[in-house]
């Protein structure tokens, strides 16, 4: 009876801990080969990682601070980084495209989190569902914002709202000589020495003369690639 009875307690506790085990972050280690943009990473053995949790600038689409997020997230994981990915078992596996939705840890600290908190992204809670991280990640986003980084000063049409994708907007504006102001990727720069050549249009978005080295430029449009 009383070796019924250890057997028992034995069992529990084997259960107990086996759900305790489950409920902890399951981490796997990989080695970075490239940023794709400011919320995604590819690893060496081919894995693409999406930062779960938080949306940075959209590349493709140009938009406000998308170049400078990707840089960001280069600066913490250049390529040759040995991370770490972190599930988060409250959240789905994988997104729409294939990709591995983790926190990436690199020497025991949250890279998404630290994103967020330089300005370079915000949090993005999808389908409203909170991750283990919610409360570090929209605390970092109110300390960025308030501190004016990133993001939060360089693009003007930027709201802090976790239950929706970022948009920044376009490009910011640029100053060039002559006092006049263009969208910030609008211009292209004359060479040196180039001495007046013919107006040409740039994709149909803009039309430029170069003369005396500076550019005049006729805008069909507000927002215009890099």
């Amino acid at each position: 009876m009383r070796r019924a009875f250890v057997l028992l307690l034995f069992g529990l506790a084997v259960l107990v801990l086996a759900g305790c085990g489950g409920d902890g972050p399951a981490r796997t280690g990989g080695t970075v080969a490239r940023v794709v943009d400011g919320d995604t990473i590819r690893l060496v053995d081919g894995t693409r990682v999406r930062l779960v949790q938080i949306d940075a600038p959209e590349r493709a689409e140009r938009e406000c601070y998308a170049a400078r997020a990707s840089r960001a997230l280069e600066r913490l994981v250049p390529a040759g980084t040995q991370v770490e990915l972190e599930r988060d078992r409250a959240l789905d596996d994988r997104d729409r495209f294939g990709r591995a939705l983790r926190y990436v840890v690199r020497d025991d600290t949250n890279v998404n989190v630290e994103l967020v908190r330089a300005g370079a992204a915000a949090p993005y809670f999808f389908r409203g569902d909170r991750g283990r991280y919610a409360d570090d990640l929209l605390e970092a986003a109110d300390e960025a914002r308030n501190a004016g980084r990133g993001l939060w000063a360089a693009c003007p049409a930027s709201h802090l709202d976790p239950g929706r994708a970022l948009a920044t907007g376009g490009a910011p504006a640029r100053r060039v000589p002559g006092g006049q102001v263009f969208p910030r990727n609008s211009l292209l720069r004359a060479r040196n020495g180039r001495r007046d050549p013919p107006c040409f249009g740039a994709l149909d978005f803009v039309t430029v003369c170069y003369k005396a080295g500076f550019a005049r430029a006729s805008l069909r449009r507000r927002d215009l690639p890099e």
